[in-house]
């Protein structure tokens, strides 16, 4: 089976868990869509999904660091309530 750079990349991209590529302020791509564009990628780097933040409006962007978790949303409880569940209660 003959392989090219493209699979290569795509295996790399994979097996490090990097969602696509991107281009320092010019572009990116997803896995599922790698390299749309069909330009030279040799200067792209790999990166994470992270949402859009720019004035242009795009679906995703992709970073060089993974993006932090958002904090759980705790609604009423309260961040001094206690998590866990009440001890049982030992019946005789």
């Amino acid at each position: 089976m003959a392989i090219d750079v493209r699979r290569i990349v795509i295996d790399y991209l994979v097996e490090n868990n990097y969602d696509g590529l991107y281009y320092p302020n010019e572009c990116a791509c997803l896995l599922g869509d790698l390299v749309p564009c069909e330009s030279d990628f040799s200067e792209c780097k790999p990166g994470y999904k992270t949402k859009c933040d720019c004035p242009e409006g795009c679906d995703f962007h992709i970073s060089k660091s993974r993006p932090t978790p958002a904090a759980p949303d705790l609604g009423d409880a309260g961040a001094n309530s206690n998590p866990l569940p009440d001890t049982p209660k030992q019946v005789s």
